[in-house]
């Protein structure tokens, strides 16, 4: 299972994760993967880099994943139907026994999933950009 990074809550992940497997897809700003494409919600406002005056969000746990699709169909779903999104780039990377993942659909967006990576994983270095 490996060792979760210190921002990490208690009990995080929840207990209703489980070992993900297989192939999942995450949006990404350029053409080239970078780590910083794999900071979490919390991570990037602990570090003071997003949310400086609000923190928009209830769950620290839930906050602390990685938000990622089951497929790249239901990435390309939810980047057409939300303008801010649309300029990204979809990743894909093998997870496959690498930290825990749980179904978490927001809404309209089937297909998500939240996904809590081990602190000896860098995602950067198993994803690569499949539609520029």
């Amino acid at each position: 299972m490996g060792t979760w990074p210190g921002h990490y809550p208690d009990s995080c992940p929840p207990e209703s994760a489980v070992e993900p497997q297989g192939t999942r897809y995450r949006f990404v700003k350029k053409p080239t993967v970078q780590a910083k494409d794999f900071m979490s919600h919390l991570e990037l406002y602990i570090k003071g880099l997003r949310f400086k005056d609000r923190q928009p969000w209830d769950d620290d746990c839930m906050a602390s994943g990685l938000s990622v699709y089951e497929t790249k169909e239901a990435a390309e779903q939810k980047r057409g139907a939300t303008g801010g999104m649309r300029r990204l780039k979809i990743a894909e990377g093998d997870v496959t026994g690498l930290g825990r993942i749980a179904t978490t659909p927001p809404k309209n967006s089937a297909g998500h999933q939240t996904w809590w990576v081990p602190e000896e994983v860098d995602p950067e270095q198993i994803f690569t950009v499949v539609d520029p």
